[in-house]
């Protein structure tokens, strides 16, 4: 996890365009396990000196304290890191940005009410998926736009098991009863709303996947949507210089 820290911490080191108003490039991390989260989140810090809002969509919370985990019956350093306690571990590191915090789509099993109530203590607003249902993705996209606020620097990390298991079977934690991927990437729209500073897309597996690669394909078109949405959002504000037939470069995203 070190090493992930300093490479990523070296890719965000690198210098933008002139005509960006990034300090640092904007990284899209594609996973594997959601650990990876966390070494990202550290490298932002460090480079940003400052914590971020998340937005971060999953069937589950991942903010597990690892001293209720079941193994801690032989805790160690190492059992403590894991897909289900990053975002506990990222709160404890003053990572993130209290009231600015949501969870979108959980529907997950989890071991008992403490993980709830963990969650709370760290300032979440959960948004279960079946406010799809209730109240509709534009009230979910309020919610969302209204918690994290549109000049606050937000992480997105988006575990693919937020998806339906008939959109994305190949993940190691599938959940039944999930988001399908059109009501994903409706919810998705908000990114162009919001300061988007990086973002991942995690838990992708393709050894469970389907003879067509369906999650794998579900993935690509999230990242594809998220990228075309953080565009917009610079397209849409008056930060960047407005020259006729400017371009953007790679490195701006």
């Amino acid at each position: 996890m070190q090493q992930i820290g300093d490479a990523l911490f070296e890719l965000l080191s690198r210098s933008t365009s002139q005509k960006s108003r990034w300090s640092h490039p904007r990284l899209v991390l594609l996973g594997g396990d959601h650990s990876i989260v966390l070494p990202m989140l550290r490298a932002l810090h460090k480079i940003r000196q400052e914590p971020v809002a998340l937005l971060h969509f999953d069937a589950h919370i991942d903010t597990m304290d690892p001293d209720s985990y079941p193994r801690k019956a032989w805790k160690s350093q190492a059992s403590e890191i894991h897909h289900g306690t990053v975002f506990w571990q990222a709160a404890q590191e003053g990572l993130l940005l209290p009231g600015h915090l949501v969870h979108a789509g959980v529907h997950g099993r989890v071991s008992s009410l403490q993980d709830f109530h963990s969650d709370d203590s760290l300032g979440f607003l959960r948004i279960p998926v079946e406010e799809m249902d209730d109240e509709g993705a534009d009230a979910i996209i309020k919610k969302i736009h209204d918690t994290i606020g549109e000049d606050v620097p937000v992480y997105v990390s988006i575990d693919i098991d937020v998806l339906d298991p008939a959109f994305a079977p190949g993940t190691g934690a599938p959940e039944t009863g999930g988001w399908t991927s059109r009501e994903m990437m409706r919810i998705m729209t908000v990114l162009s709303k919001l300061d988007v500073v990086g973002l991942d897309i995690v838990e992708v597996t393709p050894a469970y996947d389907s003879a067509g690669g369906d999650t794998a394909f579900a993935a690509a078109n999230l990242a594809y949507e998220a990228i075309s949405m953080m565009v917009q959002k610079e397209m849409e504000t008056n930060k960047f210089e407005g020259k006729a037939g400017y371009r953007y470069q790679n490195d701006e995203l």
